[in-house]
């Protein structure tokens, strides 16, 4: 049994997928992470029924998604743990730099600076 308080939904790309007849069907996929070792695959028909889903998994469990307030734009640069995008405010379309990081590569020290970071860019 999974609970979805404090889960997330994971955005992944349409995949062709062969079915028992032989066939093949474009799957609209979202994945539930439940926990860094939980997670689970939904396949959707449509990408519209995939959306829909998206927005009840996510209001039930809690989660936002940074697309959910910001576009994406170019990427402006790289650095050892992340990457840096170019963004626009979704409502205020002001743009903005997002920074991007994977938090799994990182050692304590590491993740509590970065922590230290994003609350002195909190005040800017």
């Amino acid at each position: 049994m999974h609970f979805l308080k404090g889960s997330f939904v994971k955005r992944k790309e349409p995949e062709e997928m062969k079915l028992e007849s032989g066939e093949t069907k474009m799957g609209y996929p979202l994945k539930l992470v439940f926990s860094k070792k939980r997670a689970r695959v939904i396949y959707f028909e449509t990408d519209q029924e995939k959306k829909d889903w998206r927005i009840v998994f996510k209001e039930a469990s809690g989660s936002s998604d940074i697309l959910d307030f910001y576009e994406l734009k170019e990427k402006l640069g790289e650095g050892q743990f992340g990457v840096v995008f170019k963004g626009m405010h979704l409502e205020s379309k002001q743009e903005v730099a997002i920074k991007t990081a994977n938090k799994t590569e990182m050692d304590s020290d590491t993740l509590s600076f970065n922590r230290k970071e994003i609350e002195t860019l909190k005040t800017l």
